[in-house]
């Protein structure tokens, strides 16, 4: 897992920004805004359940 992505988890508690949910076997990173090429700044990941 890359850095950033390790301080998004660690961050957020491990939670879904949606509802919550803390379990890291279903928690994947999201891109807020989608464009292409994909924008991988900090800002642009939050932690959702699928």
């Amino acid at each position: 897992m890359a850095r950033l992505d390790e301080l998004l988890f660690l961050e957020t508690d491990g939670a879904c920004a949606y509802c919550g949910l803390k379990d890291n076997r279903v928690l994947t990173i999201h891109h807020l805004e989608q464009s292409t090429p994909k924008n991988d700044d900090y800002d642009n990941k939050l932690l959702l359940v699928p």
